[in-house]
């Protein structure tokens, strides 16, 4: 019993690690996805059983033969792993017990989790894989004699593992055809005697069975053809450019002269090189200036004397370079800047307007 419990143990952590990782694994070699069954039959092979009765011990023996049934349902995840929940029964004919011939059948109905590792890429549509179970299984044996000479038609359920190893050819995109070998094991059978006494048995077998795959993972999807080359267009002529909007300038100026002179200062030549430069900046066609005086002398004196400040004024705006035209006005007292009376010598009156046109 004991040398059982250590075997299932082992197939338990190998269940146990597969399934683990089926739960949460993901690989980018896996081809496809999804839930699938499984069906099979084959081949099994029980090995000898030790038969404990407390007051005596034997050994049977079990035919081979085939001997075994199976559907699984899985999941097959986006990686090398899978888990399932497979059902199986493995039936053969007792042989003999001790060396007596014997007759009676035996029979291990199992349910177990099985967790696998597909080894994806390794030879083209074939998937070899490897994996382990855990689960129960009801044996039963249906009139078994002679044990102890005696006859037992009886069943217990106890613990069950196996360890598998296989392959699968893809026969379609959701069929595949599966060859499995899987060493099957469970706890002793706690069984009874047609005259009330108990005894325990062992069962372990190697099966190998054939089957059939029918998986309903989503197709991968075919590549997407490439893209036709396509002519581009020709570029769009770049429009034109928007001609440049003329600078917006300074078009008024004023320089003021000294009381009854015709004379530029310095600060007036400082205003007069600012209005040629915005002249020529604006492309200013003509100047106009106009002159004037303040009410101190006779209004005709007054007249020309701002008829000589404008003409100073076009004299200096010449030397300054420009070339356009120049026109001179004169107003004398007649438009002045502020309002005085008669013989005032006001400075802002005496000026020259000067205007970019």
């Amino acid at each position: 019993m004991i040398k059982n419990f250590q075997r299932i143990a082992v197939a338990a952590l190998g269940a146990a690690a597969l399934t683990a990782g089926a739960a949460g694994g993901a690989s980018a070699d896996s081809d496809r996805e999804g839930y699938y069954v499984g069906v099979s039959a084959g081949y099994n092979a029980p090995e000898d059983s030790d038969i404990d009765g407390g007051t005596f011990n034997q050994e049977a023996e079990i035919d081979d033969g085939v001997g075994f049934a199976g559907a699984a349902l899985g999941y097959d995840y986006l990686g090398p792993l899978r888990g399932e929940l497979e059902l199986g029964h493995r039936f053969n004919d007792l042989d003999s017990v001790s060396g007596v011939s014997a007759q009676g059948d035996v029979d291990v109905t199992s349910l177990m989790i099985n967790g696998f590792y597909d080894f994806h890429g390794l030879i083209p549509s074939v998937t070899p894989y490897v994996g382990a179970g855990l689960g129960l299984a009801r044996a039963e044996v249906s009139g078994a004699n002679p044990i102890n000479g005696q006859s037992a038609s009886d069943l217990d359920t106890v613990l069950a593992g196996q360890l598998l190893a296989g392959a699968a050819l893809r026969l379609t995109d959701s069929i595949d055809l599966t060859g499995q070998y899987s060493y099957f094991l469970t706890d002793d059978a706690d069984l009874t005697l047609a005259n009330g006494q108990d005894f325990s048995a062992e069962y372990s077998a190697h099966t190998v069975a054939i089957g059939l795959r029918f998986s309903f993972a989503e197709p991968e999807p075919a590549p997407e053809p490439a893209p036709e080359p396509v002519a581009e267009p020709a570029p769009e002529p770049e429009p034109a450019p928007e001609p440049e909007p003329e600078p917006e300038i300074v078009r008024n100026f004023i320089v003021f002269f000294d009381w009854d002179s015709a004379a530029v200062t310095p600060e007036a030549m400082d205003v007069l090189r600012e209005a040629v430069g915005y002249a020529e900046q604006g492309n200013v066609a003509r100047i106009v200036l106009t002159g004037h005086a303040d009410t101190s002398g006779p209004a005709t004196y007054n007249m020309g004397l701002s008829e000589r400040r404008a003409a100073a004024v076009r004299t200096e705006i010449v030397g300054l370079g420009f070339d356009g035209g120049i026109e001179t006005r004169a107003r004398g007292e007649t438009e002045p800047l502020i309002e005085t009376g008669d013989g005032v010598r006001e400075p802002q009156n005496r000026r020259v307007e000067i205007m970019l046109d």
